[in-house]
């Protein structure tokens, strides 16, 4: 993947909604399973997985 500045068309940006919507929903759902099965984790557990 290039750099934004060395994508022909910078600074011109262009998307597809539709696609980066997909994504963003996939992304929020995952999310909340991650932070849901956090949120059942004992103490020790959590210090074990998430770094500080």
């Amino acid at each position: 993947m290039r750099r934004n500045w060395r994508q022909p068309d910078w600074p011109n940006f262009r998307w597809n909604s539709d696609a980066r919507a997909a994504l963003e929903s996939s992304f929020l759902q995952q999310s909340g399973v991650v932070i849901g099965v956090a949120k059942h984790l004992g103490d020790d557990d959590r210090i074990n997985i998430i770094p500080m």
